[in-house]
């Protein structure tokens, strides 16, 4: 799999608004947890639980990161969406149970159509220079989610997600 340089990386963390380094955590929590599923099959249950300890400690970051007193309404919805996956990565590891991981995964990419498309509305409106008449607050992100390649043999799917869920 290529490895973007570290100075891309970088410059790409620091330039990002704060909606693109969420989607880039989300990513590369998905990312290590494809990364667990291949060394779970292989099996090395070592390294597919650092994996997944990586893709948690992300998970973890997300919630600690989340202003309840920015949108209530919404942010009680997005907590238990993140202290679920939480919970569920624990699980993973404790019961050696890839199917959790699959559930995970699930989750995440749902919440990565999610913040795509918030993405590119921002983009949007950034280009259309009409920023200021959106008014959507998104949680800070700690910068630390690295590159956003997907695994490989991996589909990304189109869609789009609802904090109903």
């Amino acid at each position: 799999m290529y490895q973007a340089p570290q100075g891309y990386l970088e410059q790409q963390v620091f330039t990002a608004p704060p909606e693109r380094l969420q989607l880039m955590l989300i990513e590369g929590a998905i990312r290590h947890l494809y990364n667990a599923k291949k060394h779970w099959n292989e099996p090395d249950f070592v390294t597919a639980w650092e994996f997944v300890v990586k893709a948690r400690t992300i998970v973890a970051e997300i919630l600690g990161a989340i202003k309840p007193d920015i949108i209530p309404e919404i942010t009680d919805k997005v907590t238990a969406v993140y202290a679920f996956l939480f919970q569920t990565l624990c699980e993973a590891v404790n019961e050696r149970d890839i199917t959790k991981i699959d559930g995970a995964v699930k989750v995440l990419k749902a919440e990565q159509d999610t913040w795509k498309a918030l993405c590119e509305k921002m983009l949007h409106e950034r280009q259309k220079g009409t920023t200021d008449a959106v008014s959507l607050e998104t949680p800070d992100a700690p910068a630390a989610a690295g590159p956003t390649n997907d695994a490989p043999d991996e589909p990304r799917p189109e869609g789009g997600f609802s904090f109903d869920a």
